[in-house]
């Protein structure tokens, strides 16, 4: 649980530090993470309604 929570708010973070907006593989290399984990996130935080994707 607490991994998740940190990875959770590692990609937060980074998408906020750049609100120009990254790619999964930008994100994956500032956190430093797959790109495999970086979905997984980004979809737990969109079902959150934290972040959203543009359209």
């Amino acid at each position: 649980m607490g991994r998740e929570i940190d990875y959770k708010k590692k990609i937060y973070e980074c998408i906020v530090e750049n609100s120009f907006g990254l790619t999964v593989t930008d994100i994956a290399d500032k956190v430093e993470i797959s790109r495999t984990t970086v979905y997984k996130y980004l979809a737990l935080l969109e079902d959150e309604e934290v972040i959203y994707k543009k359209k």
